[in-house]
């Protein structure tokens, strides 16, 4: 069985750099246009960051939708030490948001999907030659994993 990713998405701009991935589940919810409308989502959490003076070397979303809400799994790498140490063993924090608002105490960490997503995200940062190289190069997924990359 494969994953369930409709689109991977790179956002090299700073603060708060990364890559989002929007699941099928719900998609809907980001309308007709969904990487437009995922890149605006994921912009509100990495802006809602940025605004706070917090930065990450990179973020990974994993958005989807909810009961007509827009979520997004949101999971960002810990700071300097890592790219000293490269590739290192970085700490992730977690965090949710829904319909751009943070979530206080979410219910839910993120899908099965969303684990297997992460863990070749990981494997593919630990085989590459640093945080520039990570960032621009994505992780390669079959077309019935992740329909488009962009």
């Amino acid at each position: 069985m494969g994953l369930n990713f409709f689109a991977q998405v790179r956002e090299l701009e700073q603060p708060n750099r990364g890559r989002f991935y929007i699941h099928n589940a719900d998609s809907d919810v980001f309308g007709t246009n969904k990487i437009t409308s995922g890149r605006k989502e994921f912009e509100k959490v990495r802006n809602f960051y940025g605004n706070q003076g917090l930065h990450y070397p990179w973020m990974i979303g994993i958005l989807w939708g909810d009961c007509g809400k827009r979520i997004v799994d949101l999971f960002m790498y810990s700071k300097d030490h890592i790219i000293r140490n490269w590739p290192g063993n970085p700490e992730i924090s977690y965090a949710q948001f829904r319909n751009g608002n943070p979530v206080e105490k979410p219910k839910v960490l993120t899908c099965g999907d969303g684990l297997i997503l992460l863990g070749r995200e990981e494997d593919h940062r630990r085989r590459s030659d640093g945080l520039e190289h990570y960032l621009t190069e994505a992780p390669k997924f079959g077309s019935q994993d992740v329909k488009m990359c962009v």
